[in-house]
């Protein structure tokens, strides 16, 4: 049992390691990049916002686009799935945007904080041979509340800027997607939720059952 709980554990920390290093990898460099690029602009000219968009070609049997193969020295057919733009402003928001996008960097380190350092108690719990108590209850409901802040937070940011892309930009031969929800960090919270109500069922039986004898 105790094996089998520290497998599960392993397995949970890997997926847990890979998911948040695609997202800070992949995401956090080119929002952090485009925020301070675009709070040191002086002028309405140099101005824009930064994000990923999500194509979805009116014609998926067509290659509208191109790319250059450095192998053969030929531009070869192509199609855009997703790709990272800068998107120019009409204005320059900066002073209002920081009033709402410095507590959203804030309330996502803290939920990336809290997700972290309650799974690192729970491993460190798992390795005593700690498992069924009601610290480690609450320490999964704590991770369920981590991922639930970063859903939230997250899904507002992405509103935001599939709203501005869709204000913006037309890209001819495709539509702009908004998949606007983090649906993972979401699900990622469900497991969480669901994994300390069943150890919960699972320690109160217990108590009912020491009662008894």
């Amino acid at each position: 049992m105790k094996r089998r709980m520290h497998v599960i554990t392993v397995f949970f920390g890997i997926a847990l390691g890979m998911f948040l290093y695609d997202a800070i990898s992949n995401r956090f460099p080119s929002f952090k990049d485009g925020f301070i690029e675009g709070y040191n602009s002086d002028s309405v000219e140099k101005h824009y916002e930064s994000c990923y968009l999500t194509l979805d070609p009116e014609n998926f049997s067509a290659m509208p686009d191109s790319i250059f193969n450095k192998k053969t020295g030929k531009w070869i057919p192509a199609r855009m799935m997703e790709v990272y733009v800068r998107i120019p402003m009409k204005e320059n928001p900066n002073g209002l945007r920081l009033l709402w996008l410095l507590p959203c960097v804030i309330l996502l380190f803290a939920g990336f904080l809290m997700v972290v350092y309650n799974f690192v108690l729970m491993t460190i719990a798992v390795g005593k041979s700690i498992v069924f108590e009601w610290i480690n209850v609450r320490r999964i409901r704590r991770i369920g509340i981590g991922f639930s802040i970063l859903f939230v937070v997250a899904s507002g940011i992405n509103i935001y800027f599939n709203r501005l892309a869709l204000d913006l930009i037309e890209i001819e031969n495709y539509k702009i997607i908004t998949s606007s929800f983090a649906s993972n960090l979401l699900m990622f919270g469900a497991i969480a939720f669901l994994i300390a109500e069943v150890f919960a069922v699972g320690l109160r039986l217990k108590e009912e059952q020491d009662l008894t004898i």
